[in-house]
């Protein structure tokens, strides 16, 4: 499985890496990282940070985006990365706990958990539509 998703999501990944911009010293939390492809290549770009790696759980879908807020340092990176909504229920990924949300609601739900909302890229691939949300970060603690 971990092969597969690599394979078709490479270019889904590649997007998200070039958002991320990291550099040798960052510092990144790659959550979902389902076949290690993406996580890989940031371990090489962060040789002298830290990269960890986190895998969707139950408990992480309830803590959302508080939980980023809280361990992500002010002034600090999110690049979410997500399929269409409608790609996602085409292949019927909904029915396997994949949640679809526009790139409207992602966006107000960042600001909301007090992230200020930056680019937003787009590609395509085999899969469909997929998304690249830059975000950062507030300065403040709130």
């Amino acid at each position: 499985m971990g092969r597969f998703l690599n394979r078709t999501t490479a270019d889904h990944n590649a997007m998200v890496l070039e958002d991320l911009a990291v550099e040798p010293k960052s510092r990144v939390l790659e959550v979902g990282f389902g076949g290690s492809a993406l996580l890989e290549n940031l371990c090489r770009k962060a040789s002298g940070g830290f990269v960890a790696g986190l895998e969707v759980s139950e408990e992480m879908l309830a803590r959302g985006l508080a939980e980023f807020h809280r361990v992500i340092r002010p002034g600090g990176r999110l690049v979410p990365g997500f399929m269409s909504a409608d790609d996602i229920s085409r292949a019927g990924l909904d029915r396997h706990g994949f949640s679809r949300h526009s790139p409207e609601e992602l966006k107000s739900a960042l600001v909301v958990a007090h992230f200020r909302p930056g680019s937003l890229r787009s590609g395509t691939d085999t899969r469909g539509t997929f998304y690249s949300l830059a975000a950062q970060r507030g300065l403040t603690s709130a």
